[in-house]
């Protein structure tokens, strides 16, 4: 692995594409390191720019609450339950890259979460188990950018690292709902669970209406997303990988 330089120059607002909201006004110009194996440069970087003027929303993170789940903001001491789902091959296949995450990439995804918190006021949260304890994966809205590509594989990109789009100008920004779950958690009703309490979240107390990002051989995730209405908008590259784009509908059926 290399590094990579981001330079966040300001600007104004910039204009919404066919996806997602316009990228409001920022003053700020950040440079750091952002691609690093153990990842220590990029949180340096990123605990930086959380002190920035920019904060869509600060009812996220936030702690939701379902029947049989509790979601809050994940922590470092979460570090080796994501260490293990992470570098499970059935797990990774259909998110990221598909590759199973070594111990400091997943120490950088934490790291990454906690900055985004503060920086954007967005990112997955912890899912537990109210009945033992007993971390179950993870749920949440991740920060998209979205930016056009004319001669990739698709008409845009996605980039859900911070500071990912190139020279750190997207055109255009959204909430991706997305959730991760232990093989052993499968087929037990959690994840739909966790999404739905995202999912009413971000309607009603922030008022967006989500996208999720799903690889077409996803077909658990796809079949899950689809109970709640989801409609296909386009295809994003990311990651070296093609995924399908769906927006959350704006009520519950």
């Amino acid at each position: 692995a290399g590094t990579e330089s981001v330079d966040r120059r300001a600007h104004g607002g910039h204009p919404a594409g066919r996806l997602g909201r316009p990228v409001g006004p920022r003053n700020e110009t950040v440079t750091g390191r952002v691609l690093h194996p153990k990842g220590r440069d990029v949180v340096a970087a990123l605990f930086a720019m959380s002190a920035g003027p920019y904060h869509p929303s600060m009812t996220w993170p936030c702690t939701l609450e379902t029947e049989r789940l509790l979601l809050r903001p994940i922590t470092r001491d979460d570090l080796d339950f994501y260490v293990r789902i992470h570098a499970d091959p059935d797990v990774a296949r259909y998110i990221s890259t598909g590759a199973p995450r070594s111990r400091d990439a997943s120490e950088q995804f934490i790291d990454s979460t906690i900055a985004s918190y503060a920086r954007y006021g967005r990112g997955q949260l912890a899912v537990v188990r109210k009945v033992d304890g007993a971390l179950l994966g993870r749920c949440g809205l991740a920060r998209l950018e979205l930016m056009a590509t004319p001669d990739g594989p698709t008409a845009r990109a996605g980039w859900q690292m911070l500071g990912g789009t190139p020279l750190g100008v997207p055109d255009a920004i959204e909430d991706e709902l997305g959730y991760t779950f232990d093989r052993a958690a499968w087929g037990m009703g959690y994840a739909r669970e966790a999404a739905a309490a995202v999912w009413a979240h971000a309607r009603t107390t922030l008022g967006v209406r989500p996208v999720s990002m799903i690889h077409a051989e996803n077909v658990r995730s796809l079949a899950l997303a689809r109970t709640f209405g989801v409609e296909f908008v386009d295809s994003v590259f990311s990651m070296g990988r093609v995924f399908d784009l769906f927006r959350w509908p704006e009520r519950s059926a």
